[in-house]
């Protein structure tokens, strides 16, 4: 994976998804991170994240809300990250989980 990340790993159970991953963090150290996806609704999901490694600890919570379609080329559970006013996909959480 890209990112110096060696494995991220999505559960689905039900109506949410365990996150687990490792990647290589600043200075070259490990970090680890945990997590749950909870969709709520067909218009709210929840996150809650933790990382930790190199001597920090973060923990991010937010909330994602449905606001209208998808632009083209762009899919329910695609991954990635805004890039000069366009999203540019990195993956599919629903491609990429397992089922418990």
């Amino acid at each position: 994976m890209s990112g110096g990340c060696m494995r991220t790993d999505f559960v689905a159970d039900g109506n949410s998804y365990d996150i687990h991953g490792s990647c290589t963090g600043p200075r070259g150290a490990a970090m680890v991170s945990q997590g749950k996806i909870t969709v709520d609704s067909d218009i709210l999901t929840e996150t809650d994240m933790t990382m930790t490694g190199s001597g920090m600890t973060i923990h991010m919570v937010g909330q994602s809300k449905w606001l209208g379609a998808c632009p083209a080329g762009v899919v329910p559970g695609d991954t990635g990250m805004m890039q000069n006013g366009s999203f540019v996909k990195t993956g599919n959480v629903q491609s990429s989980a397992t089922k418990s």
